[in-house]
């Protein structure tokens, strides 16, 4: 899969709407575990972008 701002962004968003929706994400105050592994995906897809 070519590597590019939209495939970032979308997983970007994965994140943040799984954060905003999540139950226990909320009443924590801490990421759950699929919102950690949503985190990761869009840290290394920036990493092997360059930015």
């Amino acid at each position: 899969m070519p590597l590019d701002n939209e495939t970032i962004e979308h997983a970007r968003l994965a994140h943040e709407a799984h954060v905003d929706e999540c139950r226990p994400c909320q009443t924590s105050g801490r990421p759950c575990q699929a919102a950690k592994l949503l985190r990761r995906e869009y840290n290394n897809l920036v990493r092997r972008l360059g930015r």
